[in-house]
């Protein structure tokens, strides 16, 4: 099958107008296409940082609100009292030193109010769970709530030392006012 001249010219033209629609869409379309893609996800992460500093706005509020409310003491007369009855469990179980106590936050939740006590100790592991299985059996100084073990390097005397955080809780009726 032999093509005459105009059919060539056609097949020419049809191809140049193909190459020049592609070389077209590439260059100028896709470009924008994908621009406005990006200008869309901008816009939508722009509204969402609006909404996100709304939201911090709203939870300060609600912090400064909890800090009102919220009230911290360590000269409590509960609090010396839970302070002595752990340094007697601590003389019973062995060599341990209080790094930091009592760090007493307290909470109103509803008709109550929630104590909560950090207590740091440092000493040996066996000593350390000694302690914390009588402070575990002791229930007039609170539930413990929560134990931690960390291991703190002194770079100084170049030692380490065995360090639990200890979180006991106490729930109390709120007085009437």
């Amino acid at each position: 099958m032999k093509l005459n001249s105009r059919q060539k010219k056609l097949i020419w033209l049809l191809s140049g107008f193909l190459l020049i629609l592609f070389l077209s869409w590439s260059m100028s379309v896709k470009k924008t296409w994908n621009s406005y893609n990006e200008l869309k996800e901008i816009t939508a992460s722009l509204d969402n940082m609006d909404i996100s500093e709304l939201m911090v706005r709203d939870l300060e509020q609600q912090l400064a609100q909890t800090k009102l409310i919220q009230s911290g003491g360590t000269d409590s007369v509960s609090s010396k009292l839970i302070f002595k009855k752990i340094t007697d469990v601590i003389d019973r179980t062995g060599k341990i030193r209080v790094i930091q106590f009592p760090e007493v936050h307290r909470y109103p939740v509803n008709n109550y109010q929630l104590e909560t006590m950090k207590i740091e100790l440092e000493g040996d592991f066996p000593d350390l769970l000694r302690l914390i299985y009588h402070l575990e059996k002791e229930h007039s100084i609170g539930e413990m709530a929560s134990a931690g073990f960390k291991l703190v390097k002194d770079l100084k005397l170049n030692r380490e030392y065995l360090r639990l955080t200890v979180f006991i809780q106490n729930l109390q009726k709120q007085p009437n006012l």
